[in-house]
């Protein structure tokens, strides 16, 4: 550590560089200069700099004496102080929406892409889910697999039993990509009407006929109409699941409105509500992907919000 400090004041670099930043009126000069800082010189010395002012809290066995120790200090602090201005010199500078993005590439910089990523999944992110009822559809379901899968994107489908039967494939698609499966009764029907039997019947015949397709279970339950009898779920051991927002995709049937609806509502914790049978819901359902992933949302499977 000696030798760089010694190294610092013969070359003068302390004393000079702060004279020479104030004529650096040129933009690509004091870009140049602040790349050269982050990534050649200035951010490495001050890593051996903290090292160093930090010896003697680590008890290390290094003989020092008083004022060699004060001296390291005092340049530690002149070194932070540099890199502190050359950085804002240059940030002032940037136009604000190149700031964005040089932001992240002097992170990279820094600490490297892989440590970039680690801080950017340790940032909280408003979380939505995307559930998808009456499926699945042999027409439309496909296609919302196909591009779920090359968005990388986990969803939630609560089948009808009646269509477990004409579509096994899909189902088990579903369950081998990675989104919740869960159960919407075997015809449809509005379980608060039924005898507590015949409701028992229509859940418990969809649940075997997934559990024979995917070799799983359903945990979860969405009500056909959200009608949901008191204290079934104890009859079942299922968890109904319902909803915050209600595209009402099956009336209108149009892709513009449907992603409309959802981007005026939508908010931390949403549970949408569409069905995967309409070619517009599954043409707006990838676009609302994306437009809500530019806007910072993680999508979830609904357990990830019920259950966190």
């Amino acid at each position: 550590m000696k030798d760089v400090f010694d190294y610092l004041e013969e070359e003068d670099l302390l004393r000079n560089l702060p004279e020479a930043l104030p004529q650096m009126e040129d933009e690509t000069a004091a870009k140049r200069i602040e790349k050269m800082a982050l990534e050649a010189f200035y951010l490495p010395v001050l890593f051996l700099c903290i090292l160093s002012y930090t010896e003697q809290s680590l008890n290390l066995k290094i003989k020092e004496s008083p004022g060699t120790l004060m001296k390291k200090r005092k340049v530690c602090v002149l070194l932070i102080l540099i890199v502190v201005f050359v950085l804002a010199v240059g940030w002032k500078r940037t136009d604000p929406e190149v700031r964005r993005t040089s932001g992240k590439a002097i992170a990279e910089n820094i600490a490297g892409q892989g440590m970039l990523r680690l801080v950017e999944q340790s940032v909280e992110h408003p979380k939505a889910a995307l559930t998808f009822d009456d499926g699945p559809d042999a027409r439309y379901t496909s296609v919302l697999l196909d591009g779920l899968r090359a968005r990388n994107i986990k969803v939630s489908f609560f089948l009808l039993g009646e269509k477990v039967e004409q579509n096994p494939d899909l189902v088990r698609r579903m369950q081998e990509e990675g989104h919740l499966v869960g159960n919407h009764t075997y015809h449809h029907v509005q379980l608060d009407k039924l005898s507590d039997a015949k409701a028992r019947e229509e859940i418990l015949k969809t649940n075997n006929l997934i559990y024979e397709t995917t070799g799983r279970y359903p945990q979860y339950m969405r009500p056909p109409f959200g009608a949901w009898k008191k204290n079934l779920e104890l009859r079942v051991e299922m968890m109904p699941v319902f909803w915050t927002i209600d595209t009402l995709d099956w009336k209108i049937q149009n892709t513009e409105q449907i992603i409309k609806t959802v981007e005026e509502k939508i908010k931390d914790g949403s549970i949408i509500l569409m069905h995967d049978e309409y070619k517009t819901t599954v043409e707006a359902a990838l676009k609302l992907a994306d437009s809500l992933k530019e806007k910072g949302y993680e999508l979830v499977k609904v357990d990830e919000l019920i259950m966190p």
